[in-house]
């Protein structure tokens, strides 16, 4: 499992994609300035992050999930850009 402060992440901005309904939050942790990345799949709740380490996409699970659905929402309601696209992010 990475080591992302989850509770500190500061949401850049979001991309939405109508087609296979997902979502990319590029977010900045304030102390490092390390750039994360989020998969979400709208359907099912199920949220990734990229790690560019191990070139692979680890899935964040029980709270660790819920804080980033719930940064993702509370950065829309405020105002983060979000860009939506009808086509699928491959």
């Amino acid at each position: 499992m990475c080591s992302i402060n989850i509770n500190t992440i500061s949401i850049d901005h979001i991309v939405d994609f109508g087609k296979d309904r997902t979502t990319f939050a590029a977010a900045r942790e304030p102390d490092t300035h390390h750039l994360r990345i989020f998969l979400i799949y709208q359907d099912t709740g199920n949220v990734y992050t990229r790690n560019g380490r191990a070139d692979s996409w680890e899935e964040l699970i029980g709270v660790r999930r819920d804080t980033v659905l719930d940064r993702v929402l509370n950065a829309r309601r405020n105002g983060v850009p979000t860009y939506r696209l009808n086509g699928s992010h491959e």
